[in-house]
């Protein structure tokens, strides 16, 4: 058996491995640097009936509950869900 070409082998495919690893790292860093979340996704909520269609709803974490619930009930009515029905 010809060490010297397992040993290449073994090389190949860990410079590969870490390669890969760089490439990954680096995409991750990118993403978190030049796309960072956005204060809004904390309290956007997406409201999705059985039939697919969706709404988006904003709601402030300052924003009184009746108002919050008026909003809620404003975006179940626009996908003609009833509230309570747990959907």
């Amino acid at each position: 058996m010809n060490w010297s070409a397992v040993l290449d082998g073994l090389i190949l495919i860990v410079s590969w491995m870490l390669g890969s690893l760089v490439v990954a790292l680096v995409i991750a860093w990118s993403i978190r640097h030049f796309f960072p979340r956005k204060p809004e996704d904390d309290y956007t909520y997406v409201i999705k009936s059985k039939s697919g269609k969706k709404t988006v709803v904003v709601l402030p974490p300052d924003l009184p509950e009746a108002e919050r619930k008026k909003i809620m009930a404003e975006a179940y009515q626009r996908l003609g869900i009833a509230p309570e029905s747990g959907h």
